[in-house]
């Protein structure tokens, strides 16, 4: 993967992130499009966006990244930024309960299929961990919430040092471009078989 312009850019998808406040959502995505950590970030009290253009296999894509408030699951907001929405990210932090994630999902679910969608878990602050016991523990709640979301992966995360942030995003687009290829030729075949129906139902003057 290699950085454009945005001018380069032509086909657009969009992510979003939503999870409680306080677990690092505009932290994660400051640390993947800048690579930097900023401590003073505040609570987020509106959508932001975000975005990054890079090329993969030649082909060039620009990601657009909505970060959603987290005390907010008001039906409005989340209706108009679940919609043609082509990748989701679930954020979580270290130690703390998994529990609203499931209404995260649900409110989603109720404006989208997220089932069509590609999903990850990213459990943030994996820098505050330390105690072992606690640590398999713990991924053993993650690994269970990870299944009840149907995510494809779930991944630790520190947006303080970088660990596994790129590598968690880059996981999700992939999987996201997958997701549109397979839904492009579905659709492809679905108008040639439309066609064909209708040229065997022509008649002849």
């Amino acid at each position: 993967m290699s950085i454009y312009s945005k001018n380069d850019a032509v086909n657009h998808l969009k992510i979003i992130i939503v999870g409680d406040s306080g677990t690092g959502k505009t932290s994660i995505i400051t640390r993947y499009i800048k690579q930097t950590f900023e401590p003073n970030n505040k609570a987020t009290i509106v959508p932001l966006y975000s975005s990054k253009v890079l090329t993969i296999n030649g082909n060039k894509y620009q990601f657009n990244i909505w970060d959603i408030p987290g005390q907010d699951r008001n039906p409005v907001v989340t209706r108009s930024f679940a919609q043609d929405t082509q990748g989701i990210i679930y954020c979580c932090e270290v130690k703390k309960t998994k529990e609203s994630l499931k209404s995260w999902e649900e409110s989603l679910n109720s404006f989208t299929d997220t089932k069509e969608i590609p999903k990850i878990i990213v459990e943030n602050k994996c820098d505050l961990l330390g105690d072992e016991s606690f640590y398999n523990e713990d991924i053993n709640i993650l690994r269970e919430t990870a299944k009840k979301l149907e995510c494809f992966k779930f991944f630790r995360t520190s947006a303080l040092n970088g660990y596994n942030v790129n590598g968690a995003f880059n996981a999700l687009i992939n999987e996201m471009i997958k997701n549109v290829k397979i839904k492009g030729i579905e659709n492809s075949n679905k108008i040639k078989l439309s066609n064909k129906r209708k040229s065997t139902n022509a008649k002849c003057c």
